[in-house]
Parts: structure tokens; sequence; C-alpha cells
């Protein structure tokens, strides 16, 4: 197992709260070639452009973005909107994570996503991917 934080270079903590007083959060860990984002809380419409920008900014940093959804709580249809985009623009370069156990990997599975994104399930499967 890949102990992430002995290679941490730097983080950036972004929290946006949603229209029902939900909280985003999106941590940006940067080591090596590598951006991981850490998506925590509830991902919808009013946290999107967040998400979005994020990504972006983590893609400018590093060569490789893992977008880590293991402890997002809630995604609809604006958080794959966004995740298709990224996929279509950084290509191989995004590696999303979600665990076969979470209940988000339902919408990808069912939207027949999981597959065409290339989902993972671990987190130390996205960084060791060549």
């Amino acid at each position: 197992m890949l102990c992430l934080e002995a290679l941490v270079e730097r983080t950036v903590v972004r929290t946006v709260t949603g229209g029902h007083g939900t909280d985003a959060t999106f941590e940006t860990v940067l080591f090596e070639s590598t951006a991981v984002v850490r998506v925590r809380g509830e991902v919808d419409l009013s946290s999107q452009s967040a998400l979005e920008t994020t990504l972006r900014d983590a893609s400018a940093a590093r060569r490789i973005v893992v977008a880590d959804l293991t402890s997002c709580s809630y995604a609809d249809s604006s958080t794959l909107s966004v995740l298709i985009r990224m996929n279509r623009q950084f290509g191989e370069r995004l590696r999303i994570v979600v665990p076969r156990a979470n209940h988000i990997r339902k919408i990808f599975d069912i939207t027949e996503l999981t597959e065409r994104l290339g989902i993972l399930s671990t987190l130390d499967e996205a960084i060791s991917k060549k």
C-alpha cells in the first residue's frame, strides 16, 4: 500500500457550500508528477464548477491527475458531466477512483461510464497505473 502522505509536496484545499447547506471539499495533493484531487461531500450543480476548476488547476501543476471520489457522498449528472469533459480534455492523464463498494459507483455503472472513463477502484491502482 502506497503511503501518499510521505511523498506530499503541497496540499491545497477548496471548500464550497451548496444551496442546501451541504459542503463539497476538493483537496489537491501534489507529489512527483501526480496531483490527487480528493473529493469529499456532495458534488452537485452548486459545486460542479469548483470541481472543474480544481481539476484544471491540478492539470496545470502535474502531468497525471487523479480524481479520488472515495469520500464523495453524493454525485449527480453535473458531476458526471465535469468528469466526461475532463476525460475528453486530459485523456489518459486523468484517472478516476470510485471504489466498487461506494454507492456512487452505481451511477457510473448504470450510465455505462465505468469502462468509458476507465474508473479504477483504488488510489494505489490509479497512482501505479502506467
